[in-house]
């Protein structure tokens, strides 16, 4: 089992990475993404959105040992004020997968 001193360092940059994603058009949602918005009446205009003006969660981050790879929570308000958490990984070419979203307080 790794150590937590084996885990590679946290993006200290996400946000402007994040950006860069999406305006590349450098993302992939999963399909877990995919059911949850729909479960959660979240569209992906909303998550972009939050994604683009949220800010980093920094204590929400989590360390996914299975995939050796950070999961960071990007939260922020929709344009009609929903307070949304979303979490996002990035693959080896520097692409952005969004995981989930979740309304908070819902």
């Amino acid at each position: 089992m790794k150590r937590k001193t084996d885990r590679p360092p946290k993006n200290d940059r996400l946000l402007d990475l994040v950006k860069h994603c999406i305006e590349s058009g450098r993302y992939l949602s999963c399909l877990h993404l995919e059911q949850r918005e729909g479960e959660r009446g979240i569209t992906r205009r909303e998550v972009l959105y939050v994604l683009l003006n949220g800010f980093h969660e920094k204590k929400e981050d989590d360390f996914d040992e299975a995939y050796h790879k950070w999961h960071y929570a990007v939260r922020g308000l929709t344009l009609d004020a929903r307070d949304l958490r979303v979490f996002i990984s990035f693959d080896e070419v520097t692409k952005m997968i969004i995981i989930t979203t979740y309304e908070i307080g819902v």
